[in-house]
């Protein structure tokens, strides 16, 4: 009888936690990015490396679409870049982010959404968003 009753509580647990995996999530990356300022060291530690800069996406062993966000090499691969995908954008125009195509992938603005594990909180994009309108500094 505990081998059932143990065994249909691990499933309820399972299914509560799958079905709310998108708020668990979104609740981990607000804590997460609670310190996420305007400034590109902040939105390289708190979004690109944990979110994009990963095995097989945008890390610095084969990146997609040549766009690294690893540490040390996401400034030179977003600002004044054009886009793979657009071939008229910049990745990042400084100082325009309605024109970036980092904003327009984030937003999922027409294009594929990124990340592809779920899109980050509007703060978190408003955050990237002022880095780029404040001109896209490297700092």
């Amino acid at each position: 009888m505990n081998k059932v009753i143990n065994r249909m509580a691990g499933i309820i647990f399972t299914f509560i936690l799958c079905s709310c995996a998108d708020q668990i999530v979104s609740e981990c990356e607000d804590t997460t990015a609670a310190g996420l300022q305007s400034k590109l060291s902040s939105i390289q530690q708190y979004v690109f490396t944990p979110s994009c800069a990963t095995a097989g996406c945008h890390s610095a062993t084969s990146p997609q679409h040549d766009l690294n966000l690893s540490s040390g090499s996401s400034y030179s691969n977003l600002v004044d870049v054009t886009s793979h995908e657009d071939g008229v954008m910049k990745r990042v125009a400084p100082g325009n982010s309605t024109q970036s195509w980092l904003m327009k992938k984030l937003n999922g603005d027409g294009t594929s959404q990124m990340p592809p594990a779920g899109q980050l909180s509007q703060a978190t994009i408003d955050t990237i968003a002022a880095w780029i309108d404040a001109g896209a500094v490297n700092n």
